[in-house]
């Protein structure tokens, strides 16, 4: 059965939607793009169906549409294949809003890309805080990940020796590097992966604002 409705209401609706995403297209939200937008309206108690909202999007924002289009088909995809969950650790640091006097960082399982943890702070206690952030996630979930990934950055060292500690306390033969990883930040794909999303759905205002 078809469900029955006014179509005379269908253009006093559209130009209510449009006066919506129009404010909504004002703040945070014009990074979102369509698939993110639809579920902010519906945050908002906003009816609407999707093709609806997708073709205003494309009417009140084509130059953003089209910038999204053309950063989705430019990232860099490469394989990358892990055993199982809780095999590889990725971390890495974002330091993109250090000027604002933060950083993030941030574990990713490789498998699942599953946020394991993620802190943000400043950066003269950051492998402090690095440290004590990879214990506070071992201790919640119980599980010691296999391998961690992540650059030669002085807020990992601390990590990074508790890390095979802990590896030699259950096989004293075990060598550091079975368990740790270096390598640069950039062929860290799967924290990599996970910035370019942070930075393109919520960071990258700020750093444009710079």
């Amino acid at each position: 059965m078809r469900r029955r409705y006014d179509t005379s209401q269908i253009p006093l609706h559209n130009q209510q939607i449009c006066a919506i995403l129009q404010d909504e297209l004002r703040g945070q939200s014009a990074l979102y793009g369509r698939r993110l937008t639809y579920p902010r309206l519906k945050q908002l108690g906003v009816p609407v169906a999707q093709n609806r909202m997708y073709e205003q999007v494309r009417e009140l924002d084509p130059d953003g549409v089209t910038s999204r289009q053309f950063a989705r088909q430019n990232i860099p995809r490469g394989e990358h294949q892990v055993a199982g969950p809780n095999r590889v650790m990725s971390v890495d640091g974002h330091h993109k809003l250090t000027m604002y006097g933060f950083e993030v960082h941030a574990g990713i399982d490789a498998y699942s890309r599953y946020i394991t943890w993620i802190h943000v702070g400043i950066s003269t206690r950051t492998a402090v805080a690095v440290l004590r952030s990879y214990l506070d996630h071992l201790s919640e979930h119980r599980t010691l990940p296999y391998t961690i990934r992540s650059d030669r950055g002085t807020e990992t060292h601390m990590m990074a020796n508790a890390h095979c500690q802990l590896h030699q306390e259950l096989n004293p033969d075990t060598a550091w590097s079975d368990h740790y990883w270096y390598g640069t930040s950039t062929a860290n794909q799967r924290i990599e992966s996970w910035w370019r999303h942070m930075s393109k759905g919520q960071t990258i205002a700020w750093k444009v604002c710079i």
